[in-house]
């Protein structure tokens, strides 16, 4: 942004000035951010000033706390995702997630302009490094620089290939294969009757359902499941899942339970192609 302009230690001398203009008042920063230009998530995801931002303001900000005494007790990053800022309308983004807006011509929307509008559909959000970085501060209770050797940016795609159990039914599994290259997939998987558990016999299998990868997002079409033809899941680092837009979780193998053994293996489905659901 042209009229915005970074100074990390410019917050921790405005912190003092206000702990001791106000005697020591409680302090909460908020909407701590920096847009970008982003024109498309490629170059969106790489939002490395968004990150320094980050880095160097939280920095100070532990200085006036530690150092200086002040009582600071929360930072808010601004914002999560994308959104609308106001008479920059669309183009600055301040989020630490890209919203894909798909825009385009909307019919009730005022102005002759047929690219300016976000459109109905395939709106896709996708983490951007920034968003990462502040995951490895507050999961580690702790700053990180941001050169490593702890923050190495955000997870690959890889992390999404192997077998999944649904958090409700660990009996039931999921598997996901990405691609070489690791921006598409495939997904396949086993329900079990009237949604209760896989006992090997009764058992739905389904699959392929086609995926497309980016980082730690996934976007699946489920649509042949009578699902969302746009659903998108994000790898949670603590748990070992996915966080699936529509409510659900898959846990990673290691991070599940056993699966159920009633009535038979219900590992074992030879219809399933590649040894998708195969011991």
């Amino acid at each position: 942004s042209q009229w915005l302009f970074a100074a990390g230690w410019g917050l921790r001398k405005l912190l003092n000035w206000v702990d001791k203009r106000y005697r020591r008042p409680i302090i909460y920063v908020t909407e701590g951010g920096w847009s970008t230009d982003e024109d498309n998530w490629q170059t969106g995801l790489s939002d490395r000033q968004r990150l320094m931002y980050y880095a160097n303001y939280t920095a100070s900000l532990r200085q006036a706390i530690y150092e200086d005494n002040c009582d600071v007790r929360g930072y808010f990053a601004w914002s999560l995702m994308d959104n609308f800022e106001w008479n920059s309308g669309y183009r600055e983004r301040f989020g630490t997630t890209f919203n894909d807006f798909a825009f385009g011509k909307d019919p009730n929307a005022p102005g002759n302009n047929e690219k300016g509008h976000p459109t109905a559909g395939r709106q896709v959000r996708v983490r951007k490094s920034s968003s990462c970085w502040l995951e490895a501060v507050w999961t580690g209770n702790a700053l990180v620089h941001p050169n490593g050797p702890v923050f190495l940016g955000c997870v690959a795609s890889t992390v999404f290939e192997g077998r999944f159990a649904n958090a409700k039914e660990h009996s039931c599994l999921r598997s996901i294969t990405v691609d070489e290259g690791w921006k598409t997939g495939r997904i396949y998987g086993v329900d079990g009757a009237m949604g209760g558990p896989c006992d090997g016999r009764s058992d739905t299998l389904w699959g392929p359902v086609e995926a497309n990868f980016s980082g730690g997002t996934v976007v699946a079409d489920f649509s042949t499941k009578g699902g969302s033809n746009n659903l998108s899941g994000y790898w949670n680092r603590a748990r070992g899942s996915i966080e699936w837009g529509d409510g659900t979780t898959w846990l990673a193998q290691s991070s599940a339970e056993k699966p159920a053994q009633q009535g038979g293996n219900p590992l074992k489905h030879t219809e399933v192609p590649a040894a998708v659901l195969r011991k």
